[in-house]
């Protein structure tokens, strides 16, 4: 995984998806600042001309949570590959029934783009639209965002260019903003389910 997947804007600057591969680091493209993983799987932030500075990847996203995504609406079309659950089993450990797990579909690739009101997937052979009011959880994962539909599949999207953290900021902001348009309150939590307080 990559030290972008997790930090999706610099430290420094603040520039969203900003981090590009940079020899055996990853580097700012705008700063110039350099991350780097180090031992215990912290990350070192070396901006220019100044010592270098490590933390943990949860310490430096606390740092980015000032760092607002950008408002709803005018966002590019963001190439993704979705896979939609097909089926659930049933997941045993040591003779122990855990749960269900999902199995899913073949990958499909596309562009994902966000609206005031839903999310929409336009594949090669296929296009789906997912009301925001229909999504009943949210989860992202190092390098995809799931979303679970009310009556619906359980829909994983990996974002190959862009950083499922980001995505799961930016799709955060437009429920917030979308309930309380509709007077429904603040969402207080996103996963397992989304919740109102």
């Amino acid at each position: 995984m990559a030290i972008a997947d997790v930090l999706y804007a610099c430290i420094e600057c603040g520039r969203l998806e900003a981090l590009r591969p940079a020899g055996d680091a990853e580097a700012c493209e705008r700063c110039a600042t350099v991350y780097r993983r180090v031992e215990g799987a912290r990350i070192q932030v070396a901006p220019p001309g100044r010592p270098p500075e490590t933390r943990s990847a949860a310490e430096w996203l606390d740092m980015l949570s000032a760092t607002e995504p950008e408002p709803v609406g005018g966002l590019p079309p963001e190439p993704v590959l979705v896979r939609i659950a097909e089926t659930f089993r049933p997941h045993w450990t040591r003779g122990v029934y855990l749960g269900r797990i999902e199995d899913f579909g073949p990958e499909a690739g596309g562009t994902l783009t966000l609206e005031r009101d839903r999310l929409t997937f336009e594949g090669d052979t296929a296009k789906s639209t997912w009301p925001l009011l229909d999504l009943t959880a949210l989860q992202p994962s190092s390098r995809a965002l799931q979303l679970k539909l009310r009556n619906g599949p359980l829909v994983s999207i990996k974002f190959p260019q862009g950083s499922a953290v980001l995505w799961e900021k930016r799709v955060q902001r437009a429920l917030q903003e979308l309930y309380a348009s509709l007077g429904r309150g603040r969402i207080v939590e996103f996963q397992p389910r989304i919740v109102t307080g």
